[in-house]
């Protein structure tokens, strides 16, 4: 029996994550593989904005911030656009650090080549017919960082000043992820043992929005957990396109507005709850990504219920979840809710 598996929301996610672990990769790898595969299908998967959850043995509970930022670093204040106004996309386009936050998980737990890791996206790139957008991530497997940054220029001149928008290149050359303590809960199961649950550990909130979640693990117990807020590269039906990568940036920043205070370069947009990682050690763990989003306490009561699959079915009746578990025997991928 298997001890790896992955649940992903795409077929493409699905396939890249399933294939990583196939090749004895790390759950990380197979996050950061489904990832990509997203990247290269969908305009608007690569930069928007992600969080990512990482648990298991060896690895203290860590939580990977890819949530989008508000631009204007190192500009002057705009006059702003007045009431009633028409406000263009590109005052709308955010910081994106989803692409940074997914190369912090390869680096710090991948097993495989990133190059090798992004190569589902590419070859999902070019079956689209997306030539540029396959180039670009083609230029981040070989680059890392370096590779994202050769699409700085094309971003700017689309939602940059000159374009009525507010992102700048010091926007872009300080989008770092943050990686910090998940919130960890010590709960009781139905069964009497301990089950560590982990959750993001940032205030959720903001609309929910179309997304996409992957969750993974191992043989080795680590659990790796991923929702991509794809949803906001469109406002009104309309996308801000950056044509040099066949990409659409995230329209979630806030216009500055003549006669009001606006919000500060740096701000970061909240997403709702999604992302969830219960621990009890080698009986049973589970990674849990459910897009649509969740109340924290019915999550972790979900994943501290016996059996399992009768709290989750129950924490998640409409929403879909994508969920990898592993139990001393086998592991394997469930969606729960409104996707199966």
């Amino acid at each position: 029996m298997t001890r790896a598996a992955a649940c992903a929301s795409s077929v493409s996610a699905q396939k890249a994550a399933d294939r990583a672990l196939a090749e004895g990769a790390s759950a990380a790898d197979a996050v950061v593989a489904a990832f990509f595969a997203l990247a290269g299908e969908l305009p608007g998967a690569l930069f928007a904005p992600a969080v990512l959850l990482v648990a298991g043995p060896g690895v203290s509970g860590r939580a990977l911030d890819g949530r989008a930022c508000q631009p204007g670093a190192g500009a002057p204040r705009p006059r702003g656009f007045v009431e009633g106004a028409s406000i263009p996309l590109a005052a709308r386009a955010a910081v994106p650090r989803s692409p940074h936050a997914v190369l912090l998980l390869q680096a710090s737990l991948g097993r495989r080549s990133l190059k090798k890791n992004v190569a589902a996206g590419v070859a999902g790139a070019r079956e689209a017919g997306a030539s540029k957008r396959a180039d670009y991530l083609d230029r981040i497997g070989e680059g890392g960082s370096v590779g994202v940054a050769t699409a700085h220029e094309a971003i700017v001149r689309v939602a940059g000043p000159f374009a009525s928008g507010l992102l700048t290149h010091e926007d872009l050359e300080s989008a770092r992820p943050t990686d910090q303590p998940a919130e960890a809960l010590t709960l009781t199961a139905a069964t009497g043992e301990d089950v560590v649950v982990h959750l993001e550990p940032w205030p959720a909130g903001g609309a929910p929005v179309g997304a996409h979640g992957v969750a993974a693990v191992d043989a080795r117990g680590l659990l790796v957990t991923l929702s991509c807020f794809v949803g906001a590269s469109e406002r009104g039906g309309e996308s801000l396109w950056v044509p040099e990568v066949e990409l659409a940036m995230p329209l979630v920043a806030e216009p500055v507005r003549r006669g009001k205070t606006r919000v500060l370069p740096g701000t970061v947009f909240a997403v709702p709850a999604t992302l969830a990682a219960a621990d009890s050690g080698p009986e049973l763990r589970a990674a849990v990504s459910c897009p649509a989003g969740f109340e924290r306490a019915r999550a972790a009561a979900a994943l501290s219920a016996r059996p399992l699959e009768d709290g989750l079915r129950e924490a998640f009746p409409a929403s879909a979840a994508y969920v990898a578990v592993a139990t001393a025997r086998e592991s394997r991928g469930v969606v729960f809710g409104g996707g199966g």
